[in-house]
């Protein structure tokens, strides 16, 4: 038991082993965003909060790859231009003459991402809205009695392969 000055040594026993737990928070953290993002990829948060990503942060991804990876990053949603502009700045690589379209197109067909007032988010940031093609992202609900409804996926896969011409 320490007498006369021991809540002084506690109080620095206790600031010490808070500061080192916030490090290895820290740490923690850092390893986290590294293993999403590889050994070689690269984002860090600038001075204002929001994120700058180095030249390698989306070499050898695809569109869906990068554009989730760069809108999970901001945290808000983003022209199909401003996802362009950060995967190239990125290091994706494209032959496209109009790689703006293209990324356009293709997150427009995607399921993965919801498009809100000419901008795309991550859809799982918008639960319950139709995804690519119409389909709902979230379970599908039987109207009359709110609860899961297996038949209406079934329904939906059947349309679409009647109507797929391949």
């Amino acid at each position: 038991m320490i007498e006369g000055n021991g809540q002084d040594a506690y109080g620095a026993v206790i600031a010490d082993l808070e500061e080192k737990i916030e490090k290895m928070q820290a740490t923690v953290e850092q390893l986290k965003s590294l293993r999403g993002q590889g050994a070689s990829s690269t984002i860090t948060a600038s001075g204002s909060g929001t994120p700058t990503f180095g030249h390698d942060s989306f070499f050898n991804m695809s569109v869906t790859e990068g554009a989730r990876k760069y809108l999970a990053a901001i945290k808000k949603t983003a022209t199909a231009g401003d996802i362009t502009d950060a995967l190239v700045r990125g290091g994706w690589k494209t032959t496209s003459k109009k790689p703006v379209e293209t990324v356009r197109v293709t997150l427009g067909r995607e399921a993965d991402f919801a498009k809100i007032n000419g901008q795309f988010g991550l859809a799982e940031w918008y639960p319950g809205r139709r995804g690519a093609k119409g389909k709902k992202d979230a379970v599908s609900l039987n109207p009359k009695t709110f609860e899961e409804d297996p038949d209406e996926d079934a329904a939906y896969e059947s349309r679409r392969d009647q109507n797929d011409p391949s």
